[in-house]
């Protein structure tokens, strides 16, 4: 099993810790996207090994510029599973 186990704080005004369990190796990547589906940000990690992981989103965008706020949607991608978490950003 792949999923995200939170994402917080959230609501947040800075970065935000995205955290995930997986029971075996996968390659993984988060992207984070806004409330029309447009991708803000992606983040390939490669071939991960099971265990708890965690990302810091730092609130910023593909570009480095700091996201306004809103509705973000962060999308947990693996070999054989999908996983999302809301997130509200403040700022």
């Amino acid at each position: 099993m792949r999923r995200i186990e939170s994402a917080h704080p959230n609501p947040a005004v800075g970065p935000v810790q995205i955290q995930w369990a997986q029971k075996q190796e996968s390659a993984v990547r988060i992207n984070v996207y806004d409330l029309h589906g447009r991708l803000v940000i992606g983040r390939d990690f490669g071939s991960v090994t099971g265990g708890v992981w965690v990302w810091n989103w730092d609130g910023k965008d593909k570009s480095g510029q700091t996201v306004p706020k809103g509705i973000y949607f962060a999308k947990l991608i693996t070999d054989h599973a999908v996983d999302k978490a809301r997130i509200v950003r403040l700022n």
